[in-house]
């Protein structure tokens, strides 16, 4: 519903607020250092941000040859993610004994859509 965002790059700092309303079907970013507000169109029931849908991508109970369709909001529009499970794995790291690992593909679908009311 609601994230923001503090980050650093090398020609530009981005520190914003971002909130989605699912019901109004809109989303509205506050750019904190050029003081300006931005609304956008919503077109999916369910959007994630960028750092959202990596976490969500864990919580999902994945076989290998599974295929998933995400919508991502990034830079005021939403892009879509073609999401494969290739493999399920165990590796170990350093002293750490195995860890199960997912081995995932996640590839540009459609592209950016505006689509929303």
């Amino acid at each position: 519903m609601e994230y923001g965002e503090y980050r650093f790059e090398p020609s530009r700092t981005i520190k914003e607020q971002t909130r989605i309303d699912y019901a109004q079907h809109r989303g509205t970013r506050e750019i904190w250092v050029e003081g300006k507000t931005k609304t956008f169109p919503i077109a999916e029931e369910s959007v994630d941000d960028v750092g959202t849908m990596l976490y969500h991508l864990r919580a999902i109970t994945w076989k290998p040859g599974d295929l998933c369709v995400l919508h991502v909001y990034e830079s005021d529009s939403e892009k879509e993610a073609l999401v494969e499970c290739q493999a399920r794995e165990s590796r170990a790291f350093g002293q750490w004994p195995n860890q199960p690992l997912l081995r995932i593909l996640a590839l540009p679908g459609k592209g950016t859509h505006h689509r929303g009311g």
